[in-house]
């Protein structure tokens, strides 16, 4: 259990020695990462009930922020995120260099955002998400899994897209203008 966020901004790596027995629990209080300017790896994890409200430093987003830097999330498992403003479950925007994720084999899922991205929100930088899922993330009311806005890049392969309970099968939202997406092999059901 965290009492405060990570405030990460130099080389990390988190790998749990048993797969999806590590967690990061933000106590629906908090953020649990937020990442500048570092290299930051994060295998096997479970991330979290995290809230993020406009009380915070920095914008008002996600269990993993992403404002500049290189992050890989490998094999890990984030849910239960509550953003107050964007990105339930991650949130990649710029405050200094373009950020890039690498999200591969993991799951983002009922994650909450109150304006954009339930699941993932790219403001900015670069994307990968590889042999992924992402299910059941909202934003107040509608289903939008990821937003990629147009200061960013996607690339998606394997990407599976989960869209139960009557919501819309709304991949990108389009309140925002797009950025650039590619996509190779993405599903939903």
């Amino acid at each position: 259990l965290l009492s405060s966020q990570l405030y990460v901004e130099r080389t990390l790596s988190i790998v749990a020695q048993v797969p999806a027995t590590a967690v990061l629990d933000g106590q629906d209080l908090n953020r649990v990462l937020r990442i500048k300017e570092a290299t930051v790896e994060l295998t096997g994890l479970n991330i979290t009930r995290c809230y993020s409200h406009s009380g915070q430093t920095g914008l008002s987003s996600g269990c993993v922020s992403i404002s500049s830097g290189s992050v890989s999330i490998e094999r890990s498992h984030i849910y239960a995120c509550r953003a107050y403003a964007v990105g339930g479950g991650i949130f990649v925007d710029f405050r200094g260099a373009p950020p890039s994720l690498l999200l591969t084999h993991s799951t983002v899922s009922g994650s909450v955002a109150s304006t954009y991205g339930g699941g993932i929100y790219l403001g900015a930088g670069t994307a990968v998400l590889s042999g992924s899922a992402l299910y059941h993330n909202v934003v107040d009311g509608g289903n939008a899994e990821l937003c990629v806005a147009s200061d960013a890049d996607c690339a998606a392969s394997n990407l599976h897209l989960r869209h139960d309970h009557g919501l819309s099968a709304c991949v990108f939202e389009t309140s925002v203008p797009a950025g650039s997406v590619t996509t190779e092999s993405v599903t939903t059901d």
